[in-house]
């Protein structure tokens, strides 16, 4: 049950992380957001080398688990997070979250394409469901202006998107993780991450590095963000991979669309649409089937 309930306090952290950056991307570039969550956390998961002996760890560390870390936290945190960021801006947390907690689909696909796993009934089940689910969260009916139609369409794939990615960065997760501790795993990738986005924020595409643009209050919520998803939510997130592995962990984990719905309507002030909520949980019962298949 250890394993099981570090996967499930991962779904709880990722959830709330979501309400912080609701609120702190208010007049924010989500590029620009991630840059300054990520290097929040970096900073005080850097404390983690000042303790005896860690740093020597980190030079004995195999190359082949070092590209590994580092790759995820690069497609993951990097690319991943920012179209998740983004997706909350335009769509908001009640439905950015189910969406997004889709990844569990898209870190099967690979082993059933390349590994030779087969397709049960479970598994048609449970995906079927899951678009039914999604479906239901995003269809707005025809009442919409159009520009706010586009807004929602693209918020949509931005989750999904997300989704994609994260489901590919588990899997380099898991090979990373090999004789390293969860907290090592996250001080390693974190700077690296935030040295990347700090570099890239220097071209005209991201929107440049514009830290005087970010009020008070943005840097308090994005960094309340980013303590409580990458540093607490990821590290329960690697325990749990740690214990009971990806097939397991990764589906538990995605239970967060409720919590994220929950949110969204009741501590953000969201629009409560009771559609929303059962399609959310249509989506947490189809991954269900998915983790039975």
């Amino acid at each position: 049950m250890l394993g099981e309930t570090f996967a499930l306090l991962s779904a709880v952290c990722w959830a709330v992380s979501a309400a912080f950056y609701r609120v702190g991307l208010r007049g924010v570039n989500p590029y620009l957001a991630n840059t300054a969550r990520s290097i929040c956390a970096s900073l005080l998961l850097a404390t983690y080398f000042l303790f005896p002996g860690k740093i020597a760890k980190l030079f004995v560390l195999p190359t082949e688990t070092l590209f590994w870390i580092i790759l995820s936290g690069l497609v993951g945190l990097g690319l991943g997070d920012t179209l998740y960021l983004f997706s909350l801006k335009l769509i908001g947390v009640s439905k950015t979250v189910p969406i997004s907690s889709t990844y569990p689909l898209f870190s099967l696909l690979p082993a059933i394409l390349f590994l030779g796993e087969n397709v049960s009934a479970n598994l048609v089940l449970g995906t079927c469901l899951v678009v039914l689910g999604l479906y239901m969260v995003t269809y707005q009916g025809g009442g919409e202006p159009p520009g706010e139609r586009g807004r929602q369409i693209l918020g949509v794939m931005s989750a999904v998107g997300a989704a994609g990615v994260w489901g590919v960065s588990i899997v380099m997760m898991a090979k990373g993780l090999r004789g390293v501790d969860p907290i090592m795993f996250n001080a390693i990738r974190m700077p690296v991450l935030s040295l990347l986005l700090l570099g890239l924020g220097l071209l005209p595409l991201t929107g440049g590095n514009r830290f005087s643009s970010l009020k008070k209050q943005n840097w308090l919520y994005l960094a309340l963000g980013g303590v409580t998803a990458l540093i607490l939510g990821h590290t329960f997130f690697v325990l749990s991979l740690k214990t009971i592995g990806v097939s397991r962990a990764t589906p538990l984990s995605s239970v967060s669309p409720l919590l994220g719905v929950l949110v969204g309507m009741f501590i953000l002030g969201e629009k409560k649409d009771l559609r929303v909520v059962f399609g959310s949980v249509v989506v947490v019962f189809g991954l269900g089937f998915v983790v039975l298949h």
